[in-house]
């Protein structure tokens, strides 16, 4: 399909305005939630379960094949929808009894290709001609909007080029400047904290080009349109003083010097202090947080962020669900019944290093995690010049690993027979949750046996065994995470049994008797 579209331009334009609708379908259970992709690419579809048995999806009511890519562990079902052709299709996910656990809304679109544009002067009037190529279902209604916008920088960062001939010439000259094939003394748009390198040609109005100078370079300065500040907080909850500690955070472009200081607002006055680092310390009253960014002891440009006042009556978000999926959080909420312009996520793995992101939508997926720790991830909503109050999520790990090591392994060995305990660290964050255990023994010669408990077993008697004999032995902790292998253990059985006999000798005087015989 090829479209030509021919556009008036003039010296007004408005820019249209786009409007997402989220369209949110029974189950809050299956995210992402109603996604919009390109057509032929791939998708992850994760359903949060907490039914007990199977699960299993459905496309368009038809149940999905077994053969498509499924992965499955105790609380999550993740499909891998490969090469997605559909133009719109339902997707859910069901109990073993066909109870619908929740659904997402698929949609597809392809993207015109091979765009291109001639503008065209007329008196009074300009014109842009527009072509491009769209496959596309021919029996879709599609209609074309193309925005074409005048882009203006008021800066006033240049680079001013000056110079001087060698000599006195009476005549005019034509010079040129090497940063450009244009005549040109002022260089206009330049980058800011860029390095340039300028030299400079001349030549008499008929006579050939001089050669040229010697290269000058120089660094432009710090355009203020180009810091671009990143500043939100964290609140800690207020001490037996009413006294909460503020954590103020910013990302800036630049290297410059930024200092926060808060503004206490009781009705209409305020009060200014400077808090000297990133922790302020605020009473129970509402406050906001402002950033100055200094640059050459100036200041160049600054930021605030709000912090509600204990028990303030705002927006807050609920049903905060959390999941990992190959090193990725997904993080989804429900959004306050109140009108609010997005939200601040900010997510920490020790409570100190702290990261944070903004967006729209109810829901996102936090990337670039350390693998195995454990995340206290924290949703704010946001409207007009202010901040609602603040929902943390459960605890989650970025990722889960294999079980907790073993501290030690104890044998007690006896006659034919042996007790094996041992102990894991169960404490450690983010490890696999212990299935079973499974006790591995043997002698020298082979063969090597094995015997398995559940995970709420810790010690086993080995039976069987043969006395006077070096065996060795070790424990394997299973998850669905993975194994951890304890170190192996020798012991030696006994020769003999707890049970001993003992010999004793009777010592008696023979005398004879009268009969020739003996008696005693």
């Amino acid at each position: 399909v090829k479209s030509v579209r021919r556009l008036k331009l003039s010296h007004s334009c408005k820019l249209p305005v786009t409007s997402l609708f989220i369209i949110i379908i029974a189950g809050q259970n299956v995210f992402p939630k109603d996604p919009y992709i390109e057509v032929g690419s791939s998708i992850n579809i994760v359903c949060q379960n907490n039914v007990q048995g199977k699960i299993y999806w459905t496309l368009n009511s038809e149940r999905i094949d077994k053969s498509w890519p499924v992965t499955i562990n105790s609380s999550h079902s993740v499909l891998s929808l490969l090469n997605f052709t559909h133009s719109s299709a339902t997707l859910q996910c069901h109990s073993a009894n066909t109870q619908v656990l929740g659904g997402t809304i698929i949609r597809t679109y392809t993207k015109p290709s091979n765009m291109s544009c001639i503008l065209t002067d007329t008196i009074g009037d300009s014109w842009f001609m527009c072509t491009w190529e769209h496959q596309t279902d021919s029996s879709l209604k599609i209609n074309y909007t193309v925005l074409w916008w005048l882009k203006v920088t008021a800066v006033s960062d240049h680079l001013l080029v000056e110079w001087k001939p060698t000599y006195k010439v009476q005549r005019k000259y034509r010079c040129q400047v090497k940063y450009s094939t244009v005549w040109i003394v002022k260089i206009e748009n330049v980058k800011s904290c860029s390095n340039y390198t300028v030299a400079v040609r001349c030549a008499s109005e008929s006579a050939p080009w001089s050669d040229w100078s010697q290269e000058e370079t120089v660094l432009t300065k710090l355009n203020q349109s180009d810091v671009k500040l990143h500043l939100w907080r964290k609140v800690a909850e207020a001490d037996e003083n009413r006294v909460r500690k503020v954590r103020a955070m910013w990302a800036v472009r630049k290297s410059l010097i930024a200092t926060p200081y808060k503004q206490h607002m009781t009705g209409v006055d305020h009060m200014e202090t400077s808090c000297d680092n990133s922790i302020c310390d605020v009473n129970q009253d509402a406050h906001r947080i402002n950033l100055k960014v200094f640059h050459n002891k100036s200041l160049f440009v600054e930021d605030s962020v709000y912090v509600p006042a204990i028990g303030e009556r705002l927006p807050q978000v609920t049903n905060i669900q959390t999941s990992t999926f190959e090193g990725v959080i997904l993080v989804s909420w429900k959004a306050p019944r109140e009108p609010v312009s997005g939200y601040m996520i900010d997510y920490t793995h020790n409570g100190n290093i702290y990261s944070w992101k903004e967006t729209k939508y109810t829901n996102t997926t936090l990337f670039d995690l350390l693998d195995k720790k454990p995340y206290n991830i924290t949703v704010t909503p946001l409207f007009d010049d202010k901040t609602g109050h603040s929902t943390q999520a459960h605890q989650i790990c970025s990722n889960v690993g294999d079980p907790g090591d073993f501290t030690n392994v104890n044998v007690q060995a006896k006659h034919k027979s042996a007790f094996v305990s041992w102990s894991v660290k169960s404490q450690e964050a983010c490890r696999g949750a212990v299935v079973n255990y499974i006790i591995f023994y043997s002698t020298q010669d082979g063969p090597q046996l094995n015997v398995t408990v559940d995970n709420t077993t810790q010690h086993i008697s080995l039976k069987d065994l043969n006395p006077n004999t070096q065996y060795s032995v070790y424990v394997k902790a299973i998850a669905h995470t993975g194994t951890t292998k304890s170190s192996e253990r020798l012991f030696e059985t006994k020769r003999f049994g707890e049970h001993t006999f003992s010999l004793s000798s009777i010592c008696t005087k023979l005398q004879p008797s009268n009969e020739g015989m003996y008696r005693f």
